[in-house]
């Protein structure tokens, strides 16, 4: 009982490993294909950070790939800044796609933000309970 973790910090760890940006990823390739110059660009980039997690934390383990030099490069990429670096960059990103000029589908913008301020608030929860 006393060393349990709450629901809200084992939604986090879930959301941490790869599901936040799994997630994420289709809306940015939704904005990348709809938006313009320069909202364009930081839809790509938020796409690109999107694709290397996918790699990192599905097709390497999934390759079986433990031991390899690109399974290294996995491992420090999933860890990262205690693991929560790489979908806060890619977050930030997608903040400066939707606020950047050429911006287009608002709507996905907001479902991107109530994503984030979940997983920002789950983040606090994890870090300050």
């Amino acid at each position: 009982m006393f060393l349990e973790p709450s629901y809200p910090v084992l939604i986090f760890f879930a959301l941490r490993n790869g599901l936040y940006l799994a997630g994420l990823l289709p809306i940015a390739l939704a904005k990348a294909i709809v938006c313009r110059s320069p909202a364009r660009l930081w839809a790509i980039a938020a796409l690109i950070v999107c694709l290397v997690s996918a790699v990192a934390y599905y097709v390497v383990p999934a390759l079986g790939l433990y031991t390899a030099p690109i399974a290294v490069w996995a491992s420090s990429v999933k860890t990262y800044g205690g693991g929560v670096m790489l979908p806060l960059f890619a977050s930030v990103m997608m903040l400066a796609c939707g606020t950047a000029r050429g911006s287009r589908w608002p709507w996905l913008d907001y479902l991107h933000g109530a994503g984030f301020i979940v997983w920002l608030a789950l983040w606090a929860w994890s870090t300050w309970s």
